[in-house]
């Protein structure tokens, strides 16, 4: 019967197709002869869709340059840029296993204090910063502070001043050390304590970028950030001295008259920081999916285009010796 012919007739192509799709049938194998499937799904390729970046709130502005690059350069890649206090991220990451493929950090001891080797090998450094006083037109004597009398101006009745919290991020232990050593100068003046006092819980934030909206707001009238921060944020800037804006390696050995007591990794401990340059560090984390792609963006970074890139910030750059390639990098600061 017609039926009957069709479906005889359908049989050898139904075998062929079933020996070509099921395992062991017809003599193909579904993986290679030696190999489990797991070994050989084991070999298949990552594929890393983020990569999270962890930096100090003073390079937030710049980052935002890198992570449109690398993103250009990586279709379908999300960097993720999470900012805050240094030391804060530094205690998130090593505590609390806060994502972070890449740490860009604005004092380089936090590395050497903190994460390593639990987090990483080593760590470059990659940049110099210095501590101003950022103001508005509308602060309280802006047209009257200057180089010499800034230290009577902040201590004004009706002036209000802002600062970073010295326990989790760099920038505030630094105000403390620039004060410190403005005392030098001004012996029994009490610099330090009394603009502490003058601070207080209503002028101190987490980081350096927490301070900018009170100060463009009307909410203080100065602040000490780092200068690319004021510069970015498009607020008046105080210079001060290089003698005590920590910005000199010239004049590491005076900063060291300089020291701050803050808190330790484990509650109840403390550390003391010497005064010294400021110098910012980076590393990398090399137990992530994402590791090849952090090689590639620190060596962004470091690179001659990386290095305009925060020059056209205001960031003094640091010269960084060693292979700067993404697999040098790797190699050398991760575990």
């Amino acid at each position: 019967m017609k039926v009957r012919r069709f479906l005889n007739s359908m049989l050898p192509a139904t075998a062929l197709l079933v020996a070509l799709v099921v395992p062991g049938i017809g003599g193909c194998e579904s993986t290679p002869k030696g190999e489990s499937a797991d070994s050989v799904a084991k070999e298949a390729p990552v594929q890393v869709s983020e990569l999270n970046i962890v930096a100090a709130a003073s390079l937030g502005h710049v980052l935002a340059e890198f992570e449109k690059n690398f993103e250009q350069s990586h279709p379908g890649l999300d960097v993720r840029v999470r900012t805050g206090g240094s030391t804060a991220l530094a205690r998130q990451v090593l505590d609390l296993g806060s994502k972070a493929d890449v740490l860009l950090l604005a004092d380089e001891k936090l590395f050497s204090e903190l994460l390593e080797p639990a987090w990483c090998k080593a760590h470059v450094k990659f940049a110099s910063e210095r501590v101003v006083i950022a103001y508005t037109n509308g602060s309280v004597a802006a047209d009257e502070i200057n180089a010499e009398n800034w230290h009577e101006v902040l201590l004004r009745d009706d002036v209000k001043v802002g600062m970073a919290d010295p326990d989790k991020a760099p920038v505030g232990y630094r105000t403390r050390m620039l004060l410190q050593l403005a005392e030098l100068d001004l012996p029994g003046s009490d610099l330090e304590a009394k603009t502490l006092a003058k601070v207080g819980t209503a002028g101190m934030r987490a980081d350096v970028a927490e301070l900018l909206a009170p100060l463009q707001a009307g909410a203080m009238d100065y602040a000490f950030v780092y200068g690319t921060t004021a510069a970015t944020a498009g607020l008046r800037i105080l210079e001060l001295p290089e003698k005590i804006n920590l910005s000199s390696p010239d004049l590491a050995e005076h900063y060291a008259k300089a020291s701050v007591t803050v808190a330790g990794r484990n509650p109840g401990e403390t550390i003391t920081r010497k005064g010294k340059p400021i110098v910012y560090g980076a590393s990398l984390n090399g137990q992530t999916p994402a590791r090849e792609l952090a090689g590639e963006f620190l060596a962004l970074l470091l690179s001659e285009q990386g290095s305009r890139m925060l020059s056209t910030e205001g960031f003094q750059v640091r010269a960084v010796e060693g292979d700067l390639s993404a697999a040098g990098l790797l190699e050398r600061l991760s575990k």
